[in-house]
């Protein structure tokens, strides 16, 4: 692997978006990285969740490796960033808060 960070980073970001959705729309959840579990649980919630269907990429992150070898850093980065968006958007925050 050239630049593993994303193996981490980026299914982290995912989960952490999606913990806080779930957080906010006052949600109880296990204690989990399971990004697809937590992702139902934001569908249950509001069906734009649907949109992110991309998550299935990573559904092995949880449950079989934490760290996987995600191959396409592109990629990886675009759903994130699209998870984040989604995200932010329910938050009813501006993207300039967060950075």
């Amino acid at each position: 692997m050239k630049n593993p960070d994303h193996n981490v980073s980026c299914p982290t970001a995912i989960e952490k978006y999606l913990k806080a959705y779930l957080v906010y729309r006052q949600v109880k959840f296990n204690k989990t990285h399971d990004i697809l579990e937590l992702l139902d649980l934001c569908i249950n919630e509001d069906k734009e969740f649907e949109k992110l269907n991309e998550l299935e990429r990573f559904k092995e992150y949880a449950t079989k490796f934490r760290y996987p070898s995600y191959s396409e850093p592109t990629l990886a980065i675009r759903i994130t960033e699209k998870v984040r968006e989604l995200v932010v958007k329910k938050l009813n925050i501006s993207s300039e808060t967060l950075s």
